[in-house]
């Protein structure tokens, strides 16, 4: 879905392992929310 100005707000997608994602963009196209919520990946321990 795109604003009045046509630029993407909310894009509803699959991901390749077929899991649904709903992302919520700000007027940049930056993600502000996705559902579900992506987790960060764990620190590298450097060994």
């Amino acid at each position: 879905m795109a604003d009045p100005r046509g630029r993407a707000r909310i894009m509803m997608l699959v991901t390749p392992e077929g899991q649904p994602m709903l992302n919520f963009l700000d007027e940049n196209g930056k993600i502000m929310q996705s559902f579900p919520q992506v987790e960060a990946a764990a620190p590298a321990t450097g060994k």
